[in-house]
């Protein structure tokens, strides 16, 4: 299990709709409200290392957008990410 430590800046056109810092266990993104491009890219990421994604609806929030954040249905996002840390995590049976 890997869990990350990562801020990022999602952006549709000129619209920030999301500036945060989130912790989460790479695959679970959808539990910290990640979307899974999100979630995905950043498993290729090295601790430390920033990058801008494009991101496709698919990716993000389809055809029903995100109303609460402002993202209309079927948008392209952009994202800027720094991946703070990346830490291999063991689970014990005790």
């Amino acid at each position: 299990m890997h869990l990350i430590a990562v801020h990022y800046v999602g952006r549709h056109g000129e619209n920030v709709f999301e500036d945060r810092e989130v912790e989460f266990t790479i695959g679970d993104g959808v539990i910290a409200n990640v979307i899974e491009g999100l979630d995905i890219a950043i498993k290729r990421m090295k601790e430390g290392e920033k990058c801008r994604l494009d991101i496709k609806p698919s990716m993000a929030y389809g055809s029903k957008g995100n109303p609460e954040l402002g993202v209309p249905p079927d948008a392209d996002l952009v994202y800027d990410v720094e991946l703070h840390s990346f830490e291999n995590v063991s689970i014990s049976n005790g």
